[in-house]
């Protein structure tokens, strides 16, 4: 289950849902104050949708972009 309102280090490793995807990227629900966006190359986004459970997203930036590893 995803705590809402935590606060993550930038390298820290979270889960995350899918929140949704739009023109700009796709928006991870990881539980912090605000959805971040999901850094991935173009061609893996069609890959994800909404939903979708992430077990490894890496924070890269706090607050801003995280990076979802296999």
């Amino acid at each position: 289950m995803i705590a809402r309102g935590r606060v993550y280090d930038k390298g820290s490793k979270v889960e995350g849902v899918v929140d949704h995807t739009n023109a700009y990227g796709i928006w991870v629900n990881v539980g912090a104050e605000v959805i971040g966006r999901l850094n991935i190359a173009r061609k893996y986004t069609d890959q994800l949708s909404a939903g979708q459970y992430l077990p490894d997203v890496v924070v890269e930036r706090a607050p801003g972009t995280a990076v979802y590893t296999r």
